[in-house]
């Protein structure tokens, strides 16, 4: 189960993971923040404002993730007005 939280400044998108996952590090890809469990899987993207949301499904698709929810979508976009 994926969940996508919004604040002000940012959203956060937690990807699937399992209860005793922790970050080990992150990577940045442009105004996105990847966290990385030690054994490299990527648990979460911290979505820094502006980004548009294709630029976040286009990240996604490369770590094999299925594209934003429309609602997922809206709410990124409230966030960033992109």
């Amino acid at each position: 189960m994926r969940l996508l939280t919004v604040s002000k400044k940012a959203a956060y998108l937690y990807l699937p993971r399992n209860h005793a996952d922790t970050v080990a590090r992150s990577s940045r890809i442009g105004a996105m923040v990847l966290d990385r469990t030690p054994d490299g899987r990527v648990i979460g993207i911290e979505i820094l404002t502006p980004t548009k949301p294709d630029d976040v499904d286009k990240v996604l698709a490369d770590l094999r993730h299925p594209p934003l929810t429309d609602d997922e979508r809206e709410r990124l976009i409230a966030l960033t007005g992109e």
